[in-house]
């Protein structure tokens, strides 16, 4: 029987007591609006034992460079030195579930029902928010650089978050509750147009506020594909629950293929802005949230390949990714459930290579002035083996509970459903869902352009992408040359995770992608080496 690609080793990692907590209160006050931090957060219990510390919310994990002051709203002092740092500020309860009004208003009263679920969802160790710290220090704690260095993690009060809801504005906006809980679980703060622009207006508590709108086409007929547990979209609305609150969990563990009609990926655009243009944000006040406190990086992987078309250096930094994954999969059987572009970032680097160790074999991977750094573990699922553990500890995101954003994507312990078959994690998935979100920046022209064949990265991702039985998860169907989109939004993650069990599980592919790299003389002095398999 073919042995598990995630695995778990024992690795370092311990709790300690942070002692200026009192003075980081104050500043973390001062230059961050976040109110009574503190460095315990649930997962903490889960590792270790802290029957005996009589104030645990003092102790938190022990990281290599940990804040000495916090000097501004993006600068902390570590080691006699000032650092800007980024802030990874994740609300403990999820956004739209309190603009919803499920848990009541920040700290006061509420319906018992309510109160419990609050309660459970703070006090839980699947909280989306925990499990992406826990990840972000279990990795930077690793010294693998291929992920952002954490100076610490806390919890706290945001006197106001704000969150970017541009994205689902639309659909937010025409719920019912949205209007009702407007200025009273949640504000609203919206980019004005200019006035000869076509727009509805929403009144708020100072004046209408107005936005774009633009018509949409409507969908055509769906075309089914033939695949086990799939459907096409026209069976969607039957099995959708009257109540906006929940979907039924057929609709939710089940994957639709996209309608025939307009080609999301027009022939021949390539890279256009990357970022998108905010215009609408819900803003929070007095939210409990998690904050790691991370190393700053200069950009994303999506800037990186806009800006250098040489085929030589986007492979050299798809393997530094390969690698990465590899050594996170072997050591904590950690899959990252939503790697796209603008999830791995990079910083600037004088390092001319890299050096990795895989099973006995080198590699030395140019770094072209770059190295990669893999972010945002907020849907990760993984293991954790400290020393003395007789098993290790599983994290799973809450994003994964079948009335939440993920739910449908995998059905397993703590959020399994026994009236559907289990499916674990996928080591594939990561891999796929990058090749997934850069094919069509990188190669506009399509699948089918004499110019991309000889390309080895369009080969890679083209792999990547294919199906045990030949089609692609990607496009409709290649067979009849039609490049529209197969899935589209969360269909497209609950396909790979399903049919994409082999295709591009990262240990596997460090053969197919690293063998120009493979490196046979002595690593020079003073070089880290990455060991990513023994």
């Amino acid at each position: 029987m073919r042995k598990s690609e995630l695995r778990t080793s024992v690795v370092p990692l311990d709790v300690q007591k942070v002692s200026n907590m009192q003075g980081l209160k104050e500043q973390a006050e001062q230059h961050w609006d976040l109110k009574r931090i503190q460095a315990f957060f649930p997962s903490l219990e889960e590792l270790f034992k802290m029957d005996s510390i009589r104030s645990p919310y003092n102790y938190g994990l022990k990281v290599r460079n940990p804040i000495q002051t916090i000097s501004g709203p993006s600068s902390v002092y570590i080691g006699g030195i000032q650092h800007h740092i980024h802030k990874k500020v994740t609300m403990i309860l999820p956004s739209y579930r309190i603009m919803r009004g499920d848990f009541g208003t920040s700290g006061l009263p509420c319906e018992k029902e309510s109160s419990a679920q609050e309660y459970k969802r703070i006090h839980s160790i699947h909280n989306a928010a925990y499990v992406g710290s826990l990840a972000n220090v279990l990795l930077s704690e690793s010294g693998c650089v291929h992920f952002p260095e954490v100076y610490g993690a806390f919890t706290g009060i945001a006197s106001k978050h704000v969150l970017d809801i541009s994205d689902d504005y639309d659909d937010l906006a025409d719920r019912p509750w949205f209007i009702q809980n407007l200025g009273h679980f949640f504000d609203l703060k919206l980019r004005s147009f200019p006035e000869d622009s076509p727009k509805p207006a929403l009144k708020t508590d100072d004046s209408d506020i107005l936005l774009e709108v633009e018509e949409l086409e409507p969908i055509q007929s769906p075309e089914p594909i033939v695949l086990p547990e799939e459907s096409s979209d026209e069976s969607e609305d039957s099995e959708l629950e009257s109540n906006d609150q929940s979907m039924s969990t057929g609709y939710v563990f089940g994957i639709h293929t996209c309608s025939t009609g307009t080609n999301y990926h027009a022939d021949g655009i390539g890279f256009e802005d990357d970022e998108d243009e905010v215009f609408a944000e819900a803003v929070f006040k007095d939210v409990p949230v998690q904050v790691t406190i991370m190393q700053r990086c200069d950009g994303t992987l999506y800037k990186l390949l806009k800006e250098n078309t040489s085929v030589q250096k986007r492979i050299a930094w798809i393997a530094q990714i390969v690698f990465s994954l590899a050594y996170a999969q072997r050591y904590y059987g950690l899959v990252h459930n939503d790697l796209h572009v603008n999830n791995v970032m990079y910083i600037s680097t004088t390092r001319e290579y890299l050096y990795y160790n895989v099973g006995g074999k080198q590699y030395r991977v140019p770094t072209y002035g770059y190295i990669v750094k893999i972010i945002d573990f907020d849907r990760a699922t993984y293991s954790v083996r400290l020393a003395g553990m007789r098993d290790p500890r599983f994290f799973m995101s809450d994003h994964f509970d079948v009335n939440e954003e993920a739910g449908g994507q995998y059905n397993l312990t703590p959020f399994y459903n026994p009236k559907f078959p289990e499916f674990k994690p996928n080591p594939s998935f990561d891999l796929v869902r990058l090749a997934t979100s850069i094919f069509w920046d990188c190669y506009p022209k399509g699948p089918f352009e004499e110019e991309y064949l000889a390309d080895p990265l369009f080969k890679l991702l083209m792999s990547w992408t294919t199906l045990p039985d030949g089609t692609s998860v990607l496009f409709r169907d290649l067979a009849e040359k039609d490049t529209h989109e197969r899935y589209r939004g969360f269909h497209l993650y609950k396909a790979i995770a399903r049919y994409c069990k082999n295709t591009a599980i990262p240990r596997i592919q460090i053969d197919l992608v690293a063998t120009p790299y493979l490196y046979a003389e002595r690593i020079p002095v003073g070089e880290p080496c990455l060991i990513v398999e023994a």
